[in-house]
């Protein structure tokens, strides 16, 4: 559809990358690639989104992209702007309200909508909690701070909340699966002056400090690694869990996981890897990002979480990972080169001397011999005493 104003039209993607958003790169990117295939937009604009800046509440966008965009100047450079932020909501920044000034001030100018990757069903786990409201646009493309409207349920001939009436001048924000039912509902609030009912939140322009933080639920390593696994195996679905066993025999970074789940799990998607990252399984480490390099590990299992699950998988299925992923980082990383053939042959003794960069790939390898047992108990203990010795000697200083 052609836009009904006469202005020029920019579309503006505010992709959060928070740790856990990695999963969905791919959907993000193909995402991108139709808007750019639209006719419908002059620009897209993509604008990184840091949900979960230095680990904190705090958000910050990258700037420098932003000021290209035009997406913090009221008039948008002279276009009109359809703002998308895509976003999972787990970041802490979703949870604390610390990001409300800021889509509050992007709300007052410009057409905003978040697109929430995970279902519905599922926002409840996630910062981002809306309720259903009945939404109307004065004018086609007009912009948040615009629009006017009233609980779902309540009689048409009510007077609805106008604009002006907001608590704090908050702004009305619709929130919507990335699907072509949602989309469909969102353009016609957009491109008519029409009620139309939505997912919503409403976020004021100051930001207030909520009552009740919140926190991860069973978050700390004093958590037994057993029931945290359990608790996991029990919320979800039967392919994510069998996922998580996978990727419990390799390094683990975005890079690895979407690997292994297409050479190994194919029938998995976004959605099963998601269901891991957003789980108190994992900690990122080295502040993953989407530039990463593809030997960088930047996840790792609580303590003792990979064991219980390799032991939840199958020795065939194991090896099936660490022959994959040698292949895939042994031209890149020495640490990986030979592992298949030292587990196979159980010659761990051979892997090679330990030093702070393969130390984390030498506590797979370890895990895996474990996880392998009987014949291979032998080379366990022997890399495992290695391990130690290396500990030792460097203080208990490595990561």
């Amino acid at each position: 559809m052609a836009p009904h104003h006469r202005s020029v039209w920019d579309l503006v993607l505010v992709v959060d990358i928070s740790a856990s958003m990695v999963a969905w790169y791919p959907t993000v990117d193909a995402f991108a690639r139709k808007a750019h295939e639209l006719s419908l937009f002059t620009d897209v604009h993509t604008v990184r989104l840091y949900s979960q800046a230095n680990g904190g509440p705090d958000a910050t966008v990258d700037n420098a992209a932003a000021q290209r965009a035009n997406l913090h100047t009221p008039d948008g450079g002279g276009r009109r702007k359809v703002v998308f932020v895509i976003t999972d909501g787990v970041g802490h920044a979703w949870s604390y309200g610390s990001l409300w000034p800021r889509l509050n001030a992007w709300g007052r100018h410009h057409t905003l909508a978040i697109l929430h990757v995970l279902p519905h069903q599922e926002w409840t786990r996630t910062g981002v909690s809306t309720r259903r409201l009945k939404l109307r646009s004065p004018h086609p493309g007009s912009p948040n701070s615009e629009m006017a409207h009233r609980p779902e349920e309540v009689d048409a001939t009510e007077k609805p909340a106008e604009p002006d009436e907001f608590t704090d001048r908050e702004v009305v924000i619709p929130v919507l699966e990335m699907r072509k039912r949602w989309l469909q509902q969102w353009s016609r609030l957009v491109l008519s002056n029409l009620w139309v009912p939505h997912q919503a939140i409403t976020v004021p322009a100051q930001y207030r400090s909520p009552t009740h933080l919140p926190h991860p639920v069973e978050s700390g390593d004093d958590v037994d690694a057993g029931d945290r696994v359990n608790s996991f195996r029990g919320s979800v679905s039967p392919t994510a869990f069998e996922l998580a066993t996978l990727l419990a025999a390799a390094p683990l970074n975005r890079h690895i996981m979407q690997l292994v789940q297409a050479e190994l799990l194919p029938e998995s998607g976004p959605e099963e890897l998601a269901a891991l990252l957003t789980s108190n399984l994992l900690t990122a480490v080295n502040a993953p990002s989407d530039t990463d390099p593809h030997d960088r590990i930047t996840f790792e299992f609580r303590p003792q979480v990979r064991q219980f699950l390799l032991a939840a998988g199958t020795s065939p299925q194991t090896l099936r990972v660490v022959k994959t992923v040698e292949r895939y980082l042994s031209p890149h990383n020495d640490a990986v080169s030979g592992i298949s053939q030292r587990i196979e042959n159980r010659i761990a003794a051979e892997s090679p001397a330990i030093t702070y960069d393969n130390f984390p790939y030498m506590q797979v390898e370890y895990a895996v011999l474990t996880a392998l047992s009987g014949p291979h108990g032998e080379a366990a203990k022997g890399l495992g005493a290695r391990l130690e010795q290396y500990l030792y000697s460097n203080g208990h200083s490595a990561r």
